[in-house]
């Protein structure tokens, strides 16, 4: 009497390894897998292996800042000086006095 013995099945294939960042993987009209690269919106049938590569990014720099508003001229015998504190006031040397506000005439 001969026995046949079955052969045993195939393992199942090993799970595909996660997709790298930036990436997701959609399927067509028929079935077939194709993938996303989420950050340019572009597809390959091939899966990747490599992260999606963001954007570049833009660095805008700033303009520089409005020069402070021009005032006119102290009125004579007026003087700007600073505190130790770096606060601006003015001196009038004809009457010995001081001022926290801008003398404007």
């Amino acid at each position: 009497q001969q026995h046949r013995q079955q052969q045993p099945a195939p393992p199942p294939p090993p799970p595909a390894a996660p997709l790298p960042a930036g990436w997701s993987e959609n399927r067509d009209g028929t079935g077939r897998s194709y993938f996303v690269n989420q950050y340019t919106n572009t597809t390959q049938w091939e899966r990747p292996f490599q992260p999606a590569a963001p954007p570049p990014v833009v660095v805008v720099q700033a303009p520089p800042p409005a020069p402070p508003p021009a005032y006119p001229a102290l009125p004579p015998g007026w003087e700007e000086k600073r505190d130790p504190t770096g606060k601006v006031y003015y001196t009038n040397h004809a009457d010995q006095t001081t001022s926290w506000e801008r003398p404007l005439r």
